[in-house]
């Protein structure tokens, strides 16, 4: 797939100036295959152990400003955008000096549109997906976000940023970078009349580890983000949420995925960073949470009704 990604890539109507490769950590007979028959043109940036995908996306990053790069087109290696996309993203950015990144719209092997990005709101603690006509012009303040399936980024942008933020390691890390982006000034939007082909979920599979980084750092994502005031409240109302979920998937037998939401619990408790340290390590304590959720529940309940408060709007 990353080799018919990178082929893609060479047929763009606009071409890449530089194209660089990263291996985030792959064992060496997956190396081997990555290497064979690679074009001398292609850089490879080879990681000796698996940063996720911020870690992966933050290597290439840097191998483009060492290249003297002015944008940087992250492209996952299950994306395969039309030849016409390239030139459309580099207008815009072009037209535009405030945007720091715009995305094409993004289609799935069924046919349908997926996810152009997004709005977090910092008061409710919540996220609204959004697509690509929603996107159409640029936004920033608020609370939006640009997906990174396939982003073209302006380089300075995200230098001024320092990159993506190792700690998420994988999932939720293009919002964070976003807002993050958007304080200081940037803006974000979608160029829905070219496209780029995803298949998604090629790494993950919808695995319990995808769950697990989606709690841990969707939590991660509300402690930095959500106004202060309602913050605790916001964040009590997620974990009653996940262990309710929880308590349904260990009725379903889903076992595997309701230790991950209790452990990505756990985790964000102790202030994981990065790759996963509590994932599969717990299993008795996790266990136990994950099929008795209910009194925590309703504790947790109590909890969120204590802290609720009356949010005058910014």
């Amino acid at each position: 797939m990353t080799r018919d990604c990178l082929a893609t890539l060479r047929k763009s109507d606009r071409v890449c100036d530089h194209i660089v490769l990263v291996d985030n950590g792959s064992r060496p007979e997956e190396q081997a295959i990555l290497r064979d028959g690679l074009a001398a043109d292609v850089r490879l940036v080879q990681l000796p152990a698996n940063r996720g995908f911020a870690g992966g996306m933050n290597a290439g990053i840097a191998e483009a400003g060492r290249l003297g790069a002015d944008y940087v087109w992250i492209v996952n290696n299950d994306a395969f955008p039309e030849p016409d996309c390239l030139d459309a993203l580099v207008a815009a950015l072009e037209a535009d000096a405030t945007l720091a990144a715009v995305t094409p719209l993004v289609m799935g092997i069924d046919g349908l549109e997926q996810i152009a990005g997004g709005r977090f709101w910092e008061v409710e603690g919540r996220n609204e997906f959004l697509s690509a006509v929603d996107l159409q012009y640029p936004v920033g303040l608020g609370g939006y976000w640009a997906v990174g399936t396939v982003p073209l980024f302006r380089a300075n942008a995200l230098a001024h940023a320092r990159g993506f933020d190792e700690g998420y390691f994988a999932y939720w890390e293009e919002v964070d970078l976003c807002l993050r982006l958007a304080r200081l000034g940037y803006r974000f939007r979608a160029v829905p009349e070219v496209r780029a082909l995803h298949i998604g979920q090629v790494s993950s599979n919808g695995s319990a580890i995808l769950f697990y980084f989606y709690v841990r750092n969707w939590l991660r994502l509300l402690r930095r983000h959500c106004r202060p005031d309602v913050r605790n409240g916001n964040t009590v109302a997620f974990v009653r949420r996940i262990l309710d979920s929880a308590g349904c998937f260990a009725l379903h037998g889903q076992h595997a995925k309701a230790r991950a939401a209790v452990e990505a619990i756990i985790a964000f408790i102790g202030r994981e960073d990065g790759p996963p340290k509590w994932f599969g390590s717990s299993p008795r304590l996790a266990d136990f949470i994950a099929r008795h959720p209910w009194q925590l529940i309703r504790g947790l309940g109590w909890l969120e009704r204590s802290l609720a408060r009356k949010v005058v709007p910014a």
